[in-house]
């Protein structure tokens, strides 16, 4: 069995220490985070073709379409005025396995001139085309973001674009756009523009200007709302949400979250955790942490027991189609911002 020299990376680890590490001559980014793959190739790239005779020595090719003899060949190929090559293969997980088998030689033996650079969405990495990878090269888990990592990948693309951001614009931009980086990484390419030259720390409203336009109420906004025992603007907000075309499954989904998380919270201080250390035992950022402090407080242990009782009424009767959805979510927000007790989500009017 080939032997490994070098061990599974996550992307943060290769992130930190791309700059500082020498070059392996195999870089295999595998996962199914795309915003971490793309940016992994571009790293590389950009380190390893600094002229601009360089650019002429790149070639891409894909798993679906390419022979391992094609990939090879280009591998082996002496570079144009330059130094090293670089080959990708994109989707290594989409050749057949008798083309990844015919790989394998070459990686257990490739080329000093070349940087072959491949990526996949999924594959099992006790293969031996993976194992001979990692004898010679560096595999780097590109899986999704945890919730918590997502406002350091904010600050981080939006430093590489000299935008400054303060935390409650971090934070409303994770509201906004979930754990999309690549989403995220085009927000802030329109809020640069926007604002260019204009501040040098922009806050949430600044962001919000450019992120909703005229839609000004999202299904973020109404969590916040609701979690703020605010009645009449989370009413307001949910029919914004649901002619948006948000659907009522969703909007339930992210009650849930939104209250699992105030429950935690309460639980927390319940067993004496520093109001400081909430954030990093929740792993979120300490402006939302304190968000979800603020919004324990309102609720009774009683009250949140009540709620994911409703949550689960809610749930059966959503995905019933003849049920009306907005009825049934107008009738849980109104037991969500109200102390009455004993509500229920079946039958009666608002």
């Amino acid at each position: 069995m080939t032997k490994l020299k070098n061990p599974l990376l996550k992307f943060t680890d290769f992130f930190k220490s791309v700059d500082h590490s020498p070059p392996l001559p195999i870089y295999f980014f595998n996962g199914e985070g795309p915003f971490f793959i793309q940016k992994g190739l571009n790293l590389l790239k950009k380190k390893f073709a600094g002229s601009p005779s360089d650019q002429l020595n790149f070639q891409t090719f894909f798993g679906h379409e390419v022979s391992a003899n094609d990939l090879v060949n280009a591998c082996q190929t002496f570079p144009f005025l330059s130094e090293k090559r670089i080959v990708i293969l994109k989707g290594l997980d989409k050749m057949p396995s008798g083309e990844q088998e015919k790989l394998v030689s070459y990686l257990q033996n490739p080329s000093p001139s070349t940087f072959l650079l491949i990526t996949a969405e999924k594959i099992d990495l006790r293969k031996k085309i993976c194992q001979a990878i990692q004898a010679h090269g560096a595999i780097v888990s590109c899986t999704p973001p945890y919730e918590s990592q997502i406002p350091f990948w904010i600050k981080k693309m939006a430093e590489s674009i000299n935008l400054g951001l303060s935390d409650e614009a971090i934070i409303e931009l994770k509201e906004q756009l979930g754990n999309d980086l690549l989403k995220i990484q085009t927000e802030l390419e329109k809020i640069s523009l926007y604002h260019l030259g204009k501040k040098e720390t922009l806050n949430r409203d600044d962001i919000t200007v450019v992120l909703v336009g005229e839609k000004e109420h999202s299904i973020f906004d109404l969590t916040r709302a609701i979690g703020q025992k605010d009645f009449e603007t989370a009413m307001k907000t949910l029919k914004r949400v649901l002619e948006n075309g948000d659907h009522p499954l969703m909007v339930l989904t992210f009650l849930i979250r939104q209250f699992r998380l105030i429950w935690k919270t309460k639980d927390l201080f319940s067993n004496g955790v520093p109001k400081e250390e909430i954030s990093k035992k929740l792993g979120v950022h300490p402006f939302y942490g304190q968000t979800l402090q603020n919004q324990a407080r309102l609720y009774s242990e009683e009250k949140l027991q009540e709620s994911f009782m409703m949550f689960k009424e809610a749930d059966a009767a959503l995905k019933e189609s003849f049920h009306n959805p907005r009825f049934f979510l107008e009738r849980l927000i109104f037991f969500l911002c109200q102390p009455t007790k004993n509500f229920s989500t079946r039958g009666g009017k608002t």
